[in-house]
């Protein structure tokens, strides 16, 4: 480990000072946020929370989740099992807005896996641990931890970088192994029922792996993991989870219905929503902004096509290949998230804030490829090595910057929102009838003046006149944590 350090110092200080100002981010309240949503997520588990014993059925109540039967099974029990976590730990640590237990996950083991894959394609340590830097500090990645909200696009971009680590590693093998093929089916299957971003890795995961005529021993396992995989994900939404609805009341599952209905009223992908989305992708990650106006600039296709045009006066033959595949992969990303998001919502987003995950992933691996790829050797040539050290901390501020100004963007928005819906009853209370008229950022001591008085619910209560309108989350935990729903056989809800 030592040696690592010493070897890779610029890396190596750039990780830890990165990490240092990564976790204060994190940590601090005034970055940190809950969408609105979560609130009435929760408010329909406790209207329905009379029904059952137990908070075990409404993992299952996937249509509860934006009104329509998704792929993600597994995005709604973590945002359950989440409010339970995180209602124990608020008895041993003062409120946090966006702390959950997929952090183990997201926060940890991604970047390590993804150092990992980098280093599969033989990418210089340097410029791995440059690009991992990269992809915490860009807005797909930042926003899902900045913001909670559900943990699908985070989780499912774990499984992404997982299972494409996976099949580099093991699945890329001249002699096949079986349980490593059942592994791999397994992962696709869980990435399946996190979010429907994550079926994207379908169709590039086969560009990852290396074929020859001596060796197709890669071809066949990657096909039989997908006739595993496919079969039981087919299998998981016909059959087993409309049973389990149906078995508990709930309302009906019928994805395929509603994946394939041509009258839900949605408006069907244009070229241009293509051009809009792929746009303002990059410029939330290339360049940067002083407001969110600047999405829309028209510099960014060609900031991009420059930087591509000079690194390929320095590629190999095969590497230039390479870079025109995995450029090629980043657009038809852009293609498959926009036809997603019009069939899905209808209408596109701003930038990669939270629908940026996976966008985030291949932008972060594009530019590894590119500066660690090349003919020159970082170790011998010292322009190169400078040149490419300056990018990378050049688009990382562009990256954390333009982070960091459209999460405050979203955080504003999200609770001016909830400002002016003044007639709604938020948990008996009407909003913002509570709340000091004070835009001021949420402090440390703020959180500490609530969470004090968590035990005495009127008390709390009449402190939210002292704390600026961020802290509003703070007053669904504290409602969490006294309502109980008393059941006829005497028990109680967890929640």
């Amino acid at each position: 480990m030592k040696d690592f350090f010493k070897k890779n110092l610029f890396a190596s200080s750039a990780l830890c000072i990165f990490s240092f100002i990564l976790f204060y981010f994190l940590l601090h309240p005034a970055y940190n946020w809950e969408h609105s949503e979560n609130w009435f997520f929760l408010y329909a588990c406790l209207d329905k929370k009379e029904l059952y014993d137990s908070t075990f059925p409404l993992i299952f109540d996937l249509c509860l989740d934006g009104g329509t039967p998704r792929t993600r099974l597994l995005s709604w029990t973590s945002f359950v099992l989440n409010t339970e976590v995180r209602k124990f730990l608020f008895d041993f640590i003062p409120y946090h807005a966006t702390i959950s237990f997929t952090w183990i996950f997201s926060v940890i083991c991604l970047p390590i896996t993804f150092y990992k894959l980098l280093r599969t394609y033989a990418i210089d340590k340097e410029v791995s641990i440059l690009a991992t830097i990269l992809l915490l500090s860009s807005v797909g990645w930042l926003s899902g931890h900045l913001m909670y909200f559900h943990q699908a696009k985070p989780m499912s971009s774990f499984f992404l970088i997982l299972s494409w680590f996976f099949a580099r590693k093991y699945i890329n093998e001249r002699d096949f192994n079986i349980k490593n093929v059942a592994l791999f089916a397994i992962i696709l299957l869980i990435g399946t029922h996190w979010d429907e971003l994550f079926f994207f890795s379908f169709a590039f995961i086969p560009l990852s792996l290396t074929y020859s005529k001596n060796n197709i021993t890669a071809f066949k396992s990657l096909l039989l993991a997908y006739l595993i995989s496919l079969p039981l994900f087919y299998i998981s939404t016909t059959y087993f989870l409309p049973y389990v609805t149906e078995y508990y009341n709930l309302e009906i599952y019928d994805f395929w219905n509603y994946a394939f209905d041509t009258n839900s009223g949605l408006t069907s992908l244009q070229f241009s929503d293509f051009i809009f989305n792929a746009e303002t992708m990059l410029t939330s990650h290339l360049i940067p902004m002083d407001s969110i106006s600047d999405l829309r600039n028209p510099k960014t296709v060609f900031y991009f096509v420059a930087i591509g045009i000079w690194l390929l006066f320095f590629f190999t033959a095969k590497s230039k290949l390479e870079f025109f595949k995995w450029t090629f992969v980043l657009v038809m990303f852009c293609l498959f998230q926009s036809l997603i998001l019009s069939r899905r919502l209808g209408r596109l987003f701003l930038g990669a804030f939270y629908w940026g995950h996976l966008f985030s992933i291949f932008y972060a691996f594009l530019f590894a490829y590119c500066l660690g790829s090349t003919k020159l050797n970082l170790s011998k040539n010292k322009y190169y090595k400078f040149f490419t050290r300056f990018l990378f901390i050049f688009f990382i501020f562009s990256a954390f910057n333009n982070s960091l100004l459209m999460n405050n963007d979203h955080m504003v928005e999200n609770r001016d929102g909830m400002k002016n819906q003044k007639n709604i009853d938020v948990y008996g209370t009407k909003w913002p009838s509570i709340m000091a008229d004070s835009t001021d950022p949420l402090e440390f001591s703020d959180i500490l003046l609530i969470w004090r008085e968590r035990e005495n619910f009127s008390t709390a209560k009449a402190l939210f006149s002292k704390i600026p309108e961020d802290g509003y989350w703070m007053y669904m935990h504290l409602y969490m944590r006294h309502h109980k729903k008393v059941e006829n056989n005497g028990k109680t809800w967890g929640f």
